[in-house]
């Protein structure tokens, strides 16, 4: 974004100056950086777990949210007596879009990207990965309704890098054909850490 672009996109559109979106938007947020930065540190522990969470086997899975018990036992019971995984994945799919009242899968029916380790609540974690292919979780009272989940594959963990592999298409990071993904990752939890202190 060019200063000319973000004067009149971000500033324009909060009737603020350069300088007012200086001092109080950018000053005391590297203010706060630094106060906490050194009380900051990335274990081993840390890297592993991200380690495992870009790299480590991942469950690729339809998901949807049902507000009805009864809705959601219905959809379950509907889609488990469909003998095939194509036939499965199209049902659960449609049925998504129709249903679903989880607003960023429900227009892909249900398609979420492969979950990994790590990364996002442990109970779905954990009710993803008992999961095999084509099978149908059991269904989750989360709040806001009723989940299901369907197995559409096990995607098995990347052996072909290690945390001290260099970094592969690093486009996006200019300095990153001269890190080493353990460099990568500890930059990123460094990162994260700070922002949540």
């Amino acid at each position: 974004l060019k200063l000319s672009e973000f004067k009149a996109q971000v500033l324009a559109g909060q009737n603020m100056t350069l300088g007012q979106y200086l001092r109080d938007q950018v000053w005391p947020r590297l203010a706060l950086i630094r106060l906490v930065k050194n009380s900051v540190s990335v274990t081993d522990e840390d890297l592993q777990k991200a380690f495992e969470a870009n790299f480590g086997e991942k469950v690729d899975i339809r998901m949807m949210t049902v507000v009805e018990r009864r809705k959601a036992e219905e959809v379950w019971k509907e889609v488990s007596e469909q003998q095939t995984l194509e036939d499965r994945v199209k049902l659960f799919e449609d049925i998504a879009r129709r249903f679903s009242t989880d607003e960023a899968t429900r227009p892909y029916g249900g398609k979420a990207a492969p979950l990994g380790r790590h990364t996002v609540n442990e109970q779905l974690e954990k009710a993803a990965f008992s999961l095999e292919k084509g099978d149908l979780g059991s269904i989750m009272q989360i709040p806001g309704g009723h989940l299901l989940l369907l197995c559409v594959d096990r995607i098995p963990a990347r052996n072909d890098v290690a945390l001290d592999s260099k970094v592969e298409n690093a486009s996006n990071a200019p300095d990153a054909p001269e890190m080493t993904y353990r460099e990568l990752l500890t930059k990123d939890i460094e990162q994260k850490k700070i922002m949540q202190e």
